[in-house]
């Protein structure tokens, strides 16, 4: 099949990034969904890295990152995270690409759409200006990234709500495997 690399966002050494209400650090929920995602992908039969392993690794930079999906040849990079606002009431998923018409914006389509489908209970927050719900930004592990690259804020981590969502394992897999299927459709095999 395909080689994906999953980055699980932040880090918990040094970088836990958002933080909940209740607690919930990005960096380790990031690690347990790509933990999850990864077995995901692997049943259907993929080659899958993480960026990181374990809820407490620290990778030094972003650029480190994307350097190791390209050493190793990937054929996809999702990079995985939650999203945080100062208001409370922020909610929704987004996918993200870089600027300008890539590959990259298909396998966001499709992982948009399919998380749309599946999981309809959480709203997308699309840009559709350019024509697809993806956002784009020159976020640094997806711009040094040779092959599709797109980062993913599943949920609002600050938002009471979503947070529980993102402790829910069954809610998690329905996320899972939307993503999963996107990927799978990216690549033809689904």
């Amino acid at each position: 099949m395909a080689r994906i690399m999953l980055d699980p966002g932040h880090d918990g050494a040094v970088d836990p990034g958002a933080i909940g209400a209740g607690g919930t650090q990005e960096a380790v929920m990031a690690m347990t969904f790509c933990e999850e995602l990864a077995r995901i992908l692997a049943s259907r039969g993929h080659e899958v890295e993480l960026t990181r392993y374990g809820p407490d690794a620290e990778m030094e930079s972003l650029t480190k990152r994307a350097v190791k999906a390209n050493a190793w040849g990937a054929d996809v990079l999702l990079s995985v995270h939650y999203n945080a606002f100062v208001s409370a009431g922020a909610h929704g998923f987004e996918v993200w690409t870089t600027s300008g018409h890539t590959h990259s914006d298909d396998l966001a389509t499709l992982i948009y759409n399919n998380i749309t489908a599946i999981v309809p209970e959480v709203p997308g927050r699309p840009d559709m200006s350019d024509g697809d719900p993806d956002k784009e930004e020159n976020f640094t592990v997806i711009t040094v990234a040779a092959m599709p690259a797109v980062l993913i804020e599943l949920l609002f981590i600050t938002n009471p709500t979503e947070e529980m969502l993102a402790n829910d394992a069954t809610f998690r897999q329905r996320q899972q495997e939307a993503i999963a299927l996107a990927v799978d459709q990216f690549l033809g095999v689904a």
